[in-house]
């Protein structure tokens, strides 16, 4: 299951990578994800990566957001996981400052 969840997620890191390119990413084929893990360095890319997995994501999966933490740590990050978190569709499971991580599990 570890290695199809990951292989999904590569999958869509490729098509993340080719957005800019080629216009509107389809994720049609992604059913669902267990836990997806972004690390896509600027607030913008975060904001709509976000809302492409949002809802493939399963009850009980993870959204794991890295270098959203600390506050200031890339300028705006902060700030689109902390609307991440107003958005209402996630619980704070664990935030790592030392890993620039937070750890989100969906309701």
């Amino acid at each position: 299951l570890k290695s199809l969840v990951l292989w999904r997620y590569a999958v869509f890191l490729w098509l993340w990578a080719n957005i800019r390119r080629n216009g509107p990413t389809n994720v049609s084929f992604i059913k669902e994800l267990h836990y997806c893990f972004l690390d896509l360095d600027f607030p913008l890319s975060m904001r709509q990566a976000y809302y492409l997995v949002r809802d493939k994501i399963v009850k009980g999966g993870y959204l794991l957001l890295h270098d959203v933490l600390p506050k200031g740590h890339i300028p705006g990050c902060y700030e689109v996981y902390q609307e991440i978190l107003q958005d209402g569709y996630f619980d704070i499971f664990a935030e790592k400052d030392n890993y620039l991580l937070a750890i989100l599990k969906k309701k």
